[in-house]
């Protein structure tokens, strides 16, 4: 293991879910240490960056959201009640294609891993 893996892996570590009494999760920022239901939102309002380049910086799968599961399955089921899962086949004609060379970021090594089959 070299040196930026055990740096990713430590960050993994500290990267941690604190449940309360209520079955509701909590995040823990890495940058701050403060613990939130929504630590994507925290860390474009408190600390300037996008939620994907935090994802990026402390080796976290850019592709996948940092939610608790309690709110993600009410986003879920609230898209299911409101319609706004319509939206999904309405913006199909504007996702990028295999082989688009078009794109403002380029892939994380998450995802050249998970592509290359590494585990």
């Amino acid at each position: 293991m070299n040196k930026r893996e055990k740096a990713m892996k430590k960050y993994r570590e500290r990267y941690r879910r604190l449940n309360l009494d209520n079955d509701k999760e909590k995040i823990q920022c890495l940058i701050c240490g403060e613990w939130f239901r929504q630590v994507g939102s925290h860390v474009v309002q408190r600390h300037g960056m996008t939620a994907r380049e935090y994802r990026a910086k402390y080796g976290l799968d850019v592709k996948k959201g940092q939610l608790p599961k309690d709110l993600k399955e009410l986003y879920g089921k609230q898209a299911l009640e409101n319609g706004t899962y319509k939206n999904l086949e309405s913006g199909k004609k504007f996702r990028f294609k295999k082989g688009d060379k078009v794109g403002i970021y380029k892939r994380s090594e998450q995802t050249l891993k998970r592509l290359r089959g590494d585990n």
